[in-house]
C-alpha cells in the first residue's frame, strides 16, 4: 500500500464517461489540466485540511458538503471499497507446480472440445 500523501482532492467527469476521484497536490496545474482537454466537463476539487492519502481522502470527500448528492456518495463508496481491497492485499498466493500443470491440461481439454463442436459444425 502506497503511502504518498496529497492536498487536493475532487471528482471529475467529461463527455459521456464516468464521473473519476481525482487527487492532486497543485490546483491550478490540475484544473488547468482537465479543463485544458475538457473545457465543458465536471472539475470539483476542495482543499484537503492536512497532507491525506487517498483513502484518508476519500473519506473526507464523503462527509464534504460539496460531494453528498447520491451520485457522488456512489462514486465515493465505490472507489473506497476499491481501495480497501488493494490496501488489503498484503498476503502471498503460492501455487505449486502441479496445481499449475493440472490448469494447462483443463484447458488443452477445452480446446479440443471446442475444436470437435467446431468441425462438427462445419462439416
Amino acid at each position: 500500500m502506497t503511502t504518498k500523501t496529497f492536498t487536493i482532492a475532487g471528482i471529475t467527469q467529461h463527455d459521456s464517461n464516468p464521473a473519476k476521484i481525482r487527487w492532486s497536490n497543485d490546483l491550478i496545474r490540475r484544473i488547468k489540466q482537465f479543463t485544458k482537454s475538457h473545457p465543458e466537463g465536471r472539475c470539483d476539487f476542495v482543499q484537503l485540511p492536512n497532507d491525506m492519502t487517498k483513502l484518508e481522502a476519500l473519506q473526507f470527500l464523503q462527509t464534504h458538503e460539496a460531494f453528498q448528492s447520491p451520485d457522488d456518495q456512489v462514486i465515493i463508496s465505490d472507489a473506497m471499497s476499491d481501495r480497501s481491497k488493494t490496501s488489503n492485499s498484503g498476503y502471498k498466493v503460492s501455487l505449486s507446480l502441479d496445481a499449475i500443470r493440472e490448469r494447462g491440461k483443463a484447458q488443452l481439454a477445452d480446446t479440443e472440445v471446442l475444436e470437435s463442436v467446431l468441425d462438427a459444425v462445419v462439416s
